[in-house]
C-alpha cells in the first residue's frame, strides 16, 4: 500500500487561506491510480475549489483528458499539461510522480474531495467578507442593497456555485435530449409544475422553473383568492411547497380562505358562527388536510423586493421541495430608495423578481393591479391588454407570463350572481403573454361564496 506524501508539520501564516494540501494531493493522487475515481467526484469538484494554482492546472488536465476520451496516467497527464504550457507551472513530471503516495486508498476520494469543497467555500466566505465591508464602508449602495447583495453571494456559496461558469453546448444538449427523451417515455405532457387545472397546463405545459408569471386584473375580480386555489392544488395534490409573501391580508384570513374553499364552506359562515353540523364537520376534515399541506407563510405589511428575496432563499434552503413562490401584491411592494420615480421602481422589482426566480430555479408569481383605463372602456371592452399593466412597461418586459383575470360579469350587473348566491360566475384567464409558447384563453367558473375556482366541466 503506498504511503502518504510526508509533509513538514507547518504553523499556518496568519492570514493564510483556508486549505488542506493533503486533501487536494490524495484526491490527484487517487485519479492517477485509478481513473474511474474521477466520475465519483467531477461532477461535484471543480479546478477553482482548489487552493494551490498547480493543483488547478492537474485537475483541469485530467478532466480534459476524459473529455477527449483518453486515459489518465503520469504520461499522458504531463504531455497534457505539457501541450497547455504549464507543465513546470504544475510541478513539473517529478511533482507528478509522488502524487499517488499521499493515497492511503482511492476508494477514500469522496471524502478527500469534500475536504477540498469545504476549504473553498470557506475562503469564498472570506471573500464575500471583505466585499461586503468595502461596500458598506464605501456607502455606494444603501443598507438593502448591500445586503440583498451580500445575501445573494452567501446563497451562491450555499448552492456550492463557486467557480460556476459558462457551460459549453454539449453539456446543455445532452441534458435537453434527456429531458425530451423522458417525457417521451413517460408519456407526461407537463414540463412544469401542474396547476390543477387542465386547460391552462393545456397552453402553459405547467409552471416553469425561472419563470416570472404575472397574474393581474382589476379590483374585485379574484386575484387573490385564485392565487390560493393555485396554492392549494399545487401543494396538497402535487406535495410542493409553496412560499406565500402576503402584503395585503393576514395569515389567518389566507388559512380561513383556503379552509372555506377546500370545505366549500361560505367564509360568512365561518365568521358568522352559524355553521351547520354538516359544515363544521367539512370544515374539520378539511383542516386535518390542510395542516399538511407545504404552505409557508409570510404576512409582514410594506416589505422592500430586498426583504422578500432575502426571506425567500431562506426558506428554498430550509425547505428543499420548494417549487413555487407566489407574492400579493407587486404594488405594495417597494425597491431602493434611490428610485426616481414609481415607474423606475416598479422596474427595479419585477428585475429582483426575475432574478429570483433564476437563483431559486423555481416558478414566481406576482399579483399585480391594472390601471384604470379598463374602466373607461365601454363594457364590452373592458377585457384586458398588456397596455393595461400598472406603472410600468417593464412589468410585462420582464415577466414571461401575463396572465389576466376577466370576469365579464362583474360589469353587466344582470349578468353578475349575487354574493350570496351559490350560482357560480364565468371568469376568463387570459394568457396575453407566453415567451415560451401559445397564448389563449381558459374559461373556469368562480364560486365566490367560498372562493373557489374549478374547469368548467366539475360544476
Amino acid at each position: 500500500m503506498a504511503t502518504a506524501i510526508r509533509q513538514p508539520t507547518v504553523t499556518p501564516a496568519p492570514g493564510t487561506p483556508p486549505h488542506s494540501l493533503e486533501a487536494e494531493q490524495a484526491v490527484l493522487g487517487a485519479i492517477l491510480l485509478d481513473a474511474h475515481a474521477l466520475t465519483a467526484v467531477e461532477g461535484s469538484l471543480e479546478g477553482t475549489h482548489f487552493h494551490l494554482e498547480r493543483h488547478r492546472h492537474i485537475y483541469e488536465a485530467m478532466i480534459g483528458l476524459v473529455d477527449r476520451g483518453q486515459a489518465i496516467d503520469l504520461l499522458t497527464l504531463a504531455d497534457e499539461l505539457a501541450r497547455r504550457g504549464v507543465l513546470e507551472a504544475a510541478g513539473g513530471r517529478g511533482y507528478l510522480a509522488i502524487l499517488p503516495q499521499a493515497v492511503v486508498s482511492p476508494g477514500n476520494i469522496g471524502y478527500h474531495a469534500n475536504i477540498v469543497r469545504t476549504k473553498a467555500r470557506l475562503r469564498g466566505l472570506i471573500t464575500v467578507a471583505r466585499e461586503i465591508l468595502d461596500e458598506a464602508v464605501g456607502e455606494r449602495e444603501d443598507a438593502d442593497q448591500i445586503l440583498d447583495a451580500a445575501e445573494q453571494r452567501l446563497f451562491s456559496i450555499s448552492r456550492e456555485a463557486i467557480g460556476r461558469d459558462f457551460r459549453p453546448m454539449s453539456d446543455v444538449i445532452h441534458d435537453t435530449m434527456d429531458e425530451i427523451e423522458r417525457a417521451q417515455r413517460e408519456g407526461k405532457p407537463l414540463t412544469g409544475v401542474p396547476t390543477g387545472y387542465p386547460d391552462l397546463d393545456e397552453l402553459t405545459l405547467g409552471l416553469h422553473p425561472s419563470d416570472l408569471i404575472i397574474l393581474a386584473a382589476r379590483p374585485a375580480m379574484g386575484k387573490t383568492a385564485f392565487a390560493l386555489n393555485l396554492a392549494l392544488n399545487v401543494s396538497m395534490h402535487g406535495r410542493t411547497g409553496v412560499g406565500l409573501f402576503s402584503l395585503e391580508m393576514g395569515a389567518h384570513q389566507l388559512s380561513n380562505r383556503m379552509l372555506c374553499t377546500l370545505a366549500r364552506v361560505p367564509s360568512t359562515m365561518t365568521r358568522s358562527g352559524r355553521l351547520t353540523e354538516t359544515q363544521a364537520a367539512r370544515l374539520e376534515k378539511e383542516a386535518r388536510n390542510l395542516d399538511l399541506a407545504p404552505i409557508f407563510i409570510d404576512d409582514t405589511p410594506g416589505q422592500t423586493v430586498y426583504e422578500i428575496r432575502s426571506k425567500a432563499r431562506r426558506l428554498a434552503l430550509r425547505e428543499p421541495n420548494l417549487g413555487l413562490l407566489i407574492i400579493d401584491y407587486l404594488q405594495l411592494m417597494s425597491g431602493s430608495s434611490r428610485a426616481e420615480s414609481r415607474q423606475q421602481e416598479v422596474a427595479e422589482i419585477t428585475r429582483a423578481l426575475k432574478g429570483l426566480a433564476r437563483d431559486l430555479n423555481i416558478p414566481v408569481i406576482a399579483l399585480s393591479q391594472l390601471s384604470r383605463k379598463v374602466e373607461d372602456r365601454r363594457a364590452k371592452d373592458r377585457r384586458p391588454i398588456l397596455s393595461d399593466l400598472r406603472e410600468s412597461g417593464a412589468i410585462e418586459q420582464d415577466a414571461d407570463i401575463v396572465m389576466f383575470l376577466h370576469r365579464q360579469s362583474y360589469y353587466e350587473e344582470e349578468r353578475e350572481p349575487d354574493f350570496d348566491s351559490t350560482a357560480p360566475a364565468e371568469t376568463e384567464i387570459i394568457l396575453a403573454k407566453h415567451r415560451n409558447g401559445p397564448t389563449g384563453t381558459v374559461r373556469l367558473l368562480f364560486f365566490r361564496q367560498h372562493t373557489q375556482f374549478v374547469t368548467m366541466l366539475e360544476e
